[in-house]
């Protein structure tokens, strides 16, 4: 979605102080929202994209209402769309809580299908307790033999060259089995059942019609778990399995809760993390510039200490960065405001559901020209406010991703190896020039590997 300008909550007089609340969507709105769904699925149903097209008619909603904020009301249930950064902000600042934010009921249903006790649905004492040790365990502070053991991990996995998304879902699969559980001797099926259960978790009509047969495929993965961390060693191993066993340590956490944590991390190289690395390769061999200053500032950090090199690789790290800004990995959130809330004299309904769409912000023409721009430099220029301008990237406030530089870790590892094995080219010319696309075209990405083509050894 991709805003001309940005609609002030109080221009025109459509919106005041005194207003109750934010406007609501009528019968002739989702009559819309189903006309647009009817043509782009007729148009093309190999390529429809209900996400995409929702945006484009958010984009439509949030111009004839005026504001950046709209109640979804579906008659059977209403939801609080929020588009605008302010409140978005406000809202992400607070730690999840029953006297303020917490996780929505949507939201809550659909991890508990696979995770009941996860950090992303709890709140209060235990949103606490849980953070802690997710910080604990996924903490990467400095080049230490932590981060040297993830760089080798991700290395090893990335030692042959790639060519679509499939590839790299493949070696991130790899990755992470050693990097979670400390070894590559893991069930086959384990990778294969944390992404069909979230596969579960993120469609509600499967999980509805379908999901009750996925029974015995979750008492696996989690007998498969269990003897994973009973097994695992408690002695300053450096996995993430062995780093939460030590931070759970006399702490007040039954073993199914510490389990429970486990998907998410395993998901976050199958799922979100594989699109980040995705996207950023393609963003970065599509455009000859930026792959030369890529490869540029890999090799001068020398061969000495490769944790370390990958560490410093600032301008690899802006390009992860400004990739996920353009191409979210996690495009919304859902949370409610139990006892209700105001925010900017407008009125937020109590248990009303609150959808957070980040592309919308990420992509506001009247707050940055550029917004359309693959500007990695943004993130680098001395004085730089891109993280006050774009506050959402891994969520923010007290909810940030506790994973985000372990994910960024990894990214940039798994890029410069590829790098390191030769010439590395997108095949999607859509993404050489801005503006880029509003969406990231996956069905055409493919990548090509020359590895004839190598950096000098005593760069990478």
């Amino acid at each position: 979605m991709q805003f001309v300008g940005r609609v002030q909550q109080k221009s025109e007089g459509l919106l005041t102080q005194d207003s109750l609340t934010y406007p609501s969507t009528g019968f002739v709105d989702l009559l819309r929202l189903l006309g647009w769904c009817v043509r782009s699925f007729a148009t093309g149903p190999r390529s429809f994209d209900f996400d995409l097209t929702f945006q484009d008619w958010l984009e439509g909603l949030v111009r004839r209402t005026g504001s950046e904020n709209v109640v979804l009301n579906l008659y059977f249930r209403k939801f609080l769309v929020v588009t605008g950064r302010d409140l978005s902000a406000h809202i992400l600042a607070q730690p999840p809580d029953n006297q303020g934010y917490m996780e929505g009921r949507t939201k809550a249903q659909a991890m508990s299908f696979l995770a009941p006790q996860a950090l992303t649905i709890t709140h209060g004492e235990q949103w606490r307790r849980l953070r802690q040790l997710n910080e604990t365990a996924l903490r990467i502070t400095e080049a230490d033999e932590r981060t040297e053991f993830i760089v080798d991990a991700v290395r090893e996995a990335f030692h042959e060259p790639v060519s679509d998304i499939g590839d790299i879902r493949k070696c991130m699969a790899q990755a992470m089995r050693t990097v979670v559980f400390g070894t590559d001797d893991v069930p086959d099926h384990l990778v294969e059942d944390v992404q069909t259960l979230f596969a579960y978790v993120q469609n509600p009509f499967r999980r509805t019609l379908l999901g009750w047969s996925e029974r015995g495929r979750r008492k696996r993965f989690y007998d498969a778990l269990r003897l994973l961390w009973s097994e695992s060693s408690t002695s300053g191993a450096p996995n993430l399995i062995a780093a939460a066993k030590s931070a759970a340590h006399e702490k007040r956490h039954s073993q199914q809760e510490l389990l429970q944590q486990i998907p998410h991390w395993m998901f976050t190289f199958t799922g979100s993390g594989t699109d980040l690395l995705t996207r950023t390769l393609g963003m970065v061999t599509s455009r000859d510039d930026v792959y030369a200053r890529v490869t540029s500032d890999a090799m001068k950090q020398g061969s000495a200490g490769r944790a370390a090199a990958v560490m410093n690789m600032e301008y690899l790290e802006s390009c992860l960065l400004e990739t996920c800004r353009l191409f979210p990995p996690v495009t919304r959130t859902l949370c409610v405001a139990p006892r209700g809330d105001s925010f900017d004299g407008v009125r937020i309904p109590a248990g009303i559901e609150i959808l957070l769409c980040f592309t919308a912000s990420q992509r506001d023409l009247s707050v940055d020209a550029t917004a359309n721009h693959f500007r990695p430099d943004r993130w680098m220029e001395p004085g730089s406010n891109a993280d006050a301008v774009y506050p959402s990237l891994f969520l923010g406030g007290a909810r940030n991703c506790p994973g985000k530089y372990l994910i960024l870790l990894v990214c940039k590892a798994a890029i410069s190896s590829l790098i390191e094995l030769g010439r590395v080219r997108s095949q999607c010319p859509e993404l050489s020039e801005d503006p880029v696309p509003s969406s990231f075209p996956e069905s055409g990405f493919g990548l090509r590997m020359h590895t004839d083509e190598l950096v000098s050894e005593e760069g990478l």
